[in-house]
Formats: C-alpha cells, structure tokens, sequence
C-alpha cells in the first residue's frame, strides 16, 4: 500500500528524505487532491539560503519540525491506536477533511484498506 500525506491547507510538505539528506531522491510520488502552489528547490540550495538569510532558515526549521512531528504522530498512532481509533481521531484533528471523496487515500492513511474503512464507518453510524 503507498504512503498517503494528508497535509493541512497552508502546512509546508516535502519528502522527508529530501529535507534530511543531501542528493537523495524520494521514494514517494505526490498527487494533489485540491488545488496547491509547487516550489521545487535542491537540498543544498535550501541548506546554503538557510545559512545566510533569516527567512529561509526559519523555512527550512519549521519544515523539518513539521516532518518530525508528523512522524512522531503517525508513528505513535500505528502503536497505541486501532484503525477505529485512529479513523475517529483524524476526525477530530482534522474536521475539515472531506471524508467521502477521499475515502480509498484516507484509508491508506490510517493503514488499512478502503472496504476495512467502510466496515468502520457503517459501524460508527450505526
């Protein structure tokens, strides 16, 4: 099953891999579900902005806190919560998130496929 992101409207995103080392290409392809602005800048070119403007370094630390804490989370979920668990949660951290029209991306979200998640949302309405 591919990884899914599901950032929130105006949260920064890369591949971690490419905030965190040098020359290393992601593993991961990137689809869009609504629109959104693309900026496409190198590993090094980021790193030597961050050493020498203010903005860029603020940039580029927000965006590696942001890749751990997400990872930290998703890591934490996987472990302490059940796909119900977790499926109720992202509902709650994220109201926003238009459920139907993702249904087979949040799915793979959460880890599990998209007829586990329908079984989960018809017996929450029950």
């Amino acid at each position: 099953m591919p990884e899914v992101f599901l950032p929130e409207e105006g949260f920064f995103f890369a591949a971690p891999e490419c905030l965190l080392m040098e020359e290393k290409s992601t593993k991961y392809t990137f689809e869009a579900l609504t629109d959104v602005e693309v900026s496409c800048i190198s590993f090094r070119q980021l790193e030597t902005a961050a050493r020498t403007n203010t903005y860029a370094f603020d940039f580029y630390h927000t965006a590696l806190k942001n890749v751990v804490m997400a990872f930290i989370y998703r890591l934490e979920a996987f472990i302490e919560e059940s796909p119900e668990e977790r499926f109720q949660n992202i509902g709650k951290i994220r109201p926003s998130l238009p459920t139907r029209p993702l249904r087979k991306y949040l799915a793979s979200f959460l880890g599990i496929s998209p007829n586990s998640l329908s079984r989960i949302v018809k017996r929450l309405n029950r």
